[in-house]
């Protein structure tokens, strides 16, 4: 018996590391996906409604946005990737998503507060988990506080964002080189027909 739970264990420990490649694979191929997705909904006339929307390029805005989208979704994973495939597929400006990026952030610290409600039947594990969830929203909100004037005042950030893509050559275009997309694009092209 001892022998047997041991093979099993190992058999396991081995089939971890395909399945984490294996997740990690339909990762990938989710976020081209999403991207594809919101060129072919989307189209022209989305892009021109994200592109001049008074809404989008106000800051705050932006940063109630992302806010919004967070606690709808209850995860800032979900949300940046859905701004990040915006941006990829060229519905949304970097200039605009960075607000949106940190109305993310701050909409984490929604959720975790929600969380830490949650556990109000103990009172010593209510104590706990609400002080690491204010430790979590006081670095979020004050993060955001300073970055953002920053960002609106300078613009750091988006220059930053241009700086890495110069530094990399990072083309885009025809003459992109296709990093993931000659592993993603069998699957998603399944996905989108």
């Amino acid at each position: 018996l001892g022998c047997w739970a041991r093979v099993q264990s190992i058999c396991v420990s081995l089939l971890k590391v395909p399945l984490m490649f294996g997740f990690l694979y339909l990762f990938v191929c989710s976020l081209d996906v999403l991207s594809s997705a919101f060129q072919l909904a989307g189209g022209k006339v989305a892009g021109d409604i994200f592109k001049d929307n008074a809404i989008l390029s106000n800051p705050v805005a932006g940063l109630v946005v992302g806010i919004l989208v967070t606690v709808l979704v209850q995860s800032s994973s979900t949300s940046t990737s859905i701004i990040v495939s915006m941006v990829s597929s060229g519905l949304l400006e970097v200039r605009s998503a960075i607000p949106i990026i940190m109305g993310s952030n701050i909409g984490t610290s929604v959720t975790n507060t929600i969380v830490a409600l949650m556990q109000a039947g103990d009172r010593s594990e209510f104590k706990r988990a609400f002080a690491g969830a204010t430790v979590h929203d006081c670095f979020n909100w004050l993060s955001v506080l300073v970055l953002l004037p920053l960002e609106v005042v300078t613009g750091y950030l988006h220059h930053v964002t241009h700086l890495v893509v110069a530094t990399f050559n990072i083309r885009s275009g025809k003459d992109a080189p296709d990093l993931l997309k000659i592993i993603t694009e069998p699957f998603t092209k399944l996905i989108i027909q």
